[in-house]
């Protein structure tokens, strides 16, 4: 039958430290969260996530995933599913967990932004833009700094250069050093492995969070399989799934998954999951503090609509209209 999966991140109160996320539409407040369940309540049956992409239910399902392993999730998330019985899973990037000497570039980049004591006046040869660029404060334009052409420019980096450009950016922001970023910002792995114990799905997520679009095949193949060592780890049983970085889905993506030992592959791209779909590009909805009610009926119409031209023979339909792809805004946190 089928599924609607949904994609969150941060679950976490508005504060200097989250506004970068908050401005990104990565994050949503807990009391946010807990109206998205009661209103998700209402038109579909909360399922693991193992059961969603293999169901044989007449119920309408929804799964929750939470990409990252956020610390959110051990202390925000799970006590109000555990609350409510409602499973949760999880992915991990598996070089920036709680134990981790450093975070996710992209982390690392907003918490250079908020603890910034520069904070205007920059002009763009300091941030490596082109000359001609209008380069806003970070406390009257936030949007720009998480959405602008210098995220975009870091995002294009990557080793040695993008450690380079932080750094660099940290002095222009004069931002002061500060250590243990992951341990402050992830869940560990005794975390992960209490979560699984409480039933979560714990799944893979990449090394480094790169794109694995954007590598070489032999260093997608290194990325895909740093999780499968992690998985293997904590004991993660079979049938396994990953999670693309940023969405970033390789032609052979079907090849590279199964020879790494997962079943599914999780997209960005909107709309519900049919168990007929490609298991390697499997869809799911981003949620927003802005996602409103509507959007959630909305969602739940695109499924029955898919349910109903399955019952009746006929060809895959297109994603509903007014449902954007997830790639309307960056995916990374």
């Amino acid at each position: 039958m089928s599924a609607v999966i949904l994609m969150y991140h941060r679950v976490c109160a508005p504060a200097a430290s989250t506004a970068c996320y908050f401005a990104r539409g990565t994050a949503v407040m807990p009391a946010t969260f807990e109206r998205h369940l009661d209103e998700l309540a209402t038109r579909f049956r909360f399922a693991s996530l193992r059961e969603a992409l293999a169901p044989d239910s007449p119920d309408p399902l929804c799964a929750l995933t939470f990409d990252d392993g956020y610390l959110d999730v051990a202390e925000v998330v799970h006590p109000l599913c555990a609350a409510r019985n409602i499973p949760i899973a999880v992915f991990p990037i598996v070089d920036h967990v709680g134990e981790s000497p450093s975070a996710a570039w992209f982390d690392t980049y907003y918490d250079l932004i908020h603890r910034a004591t520069r904070r205007s006046g920059l002009s763009p040869g300091e941030l490596g833009l082109e000359d001609g660029l209008v380069v806003p404060s970070i406390d009257d334009d936030l949007r720009w700094w998480v959405r602008g052409p210098l995220k975009r420019r870091l995002a294009g980096l990557a080793g040695v250069a993008l450690d380079h450009a932080l750094g660099a950016l940290a002095q222009a922001l004069a931002t002061p050093v500060m250590e243990s970023l992951a341990a402050r910002l992830y869940m560990r792995r005794t975390d992960l492995a209490a979560l699984q114990r409480h039933g979560a799905v714990i799944g893979g997520h990449g090394a480094t969070h790169t794109r694995l679009d954007a590598l070489s095949p032999s260093d997608a193949r290194d990325e895909v399989m740093a999780s499968t060592r992690f998985l293997d780890e904590l004991a993660v049983p079979h049938p396994r799934v990953f999670c693309y970085p940023d969405g970033g889905c390789p032609e052979h993506a079907g090849a590279l998954l199964a020879d790494a030992g997962f079943d599914w592959g999780l997209s960005v791209a909107a709309g519900p999951w049919t168990c007929d779909g490609d298991p390697m590009r499997v869809p799911r909805y981003l949620m927003r503090e802005t996602t409103t009610p509507l959007e959630v009926d909305a969602m739940r119409r695109a499924l029955d609509a898919d349910v109903h031209d399955r019952a009746a023979g006929d060809a895959a339909r297109p994603v509903q209209a007014g449902l954007s792809s997830s790639h309307d805004a960056d995916v990374s946190a």
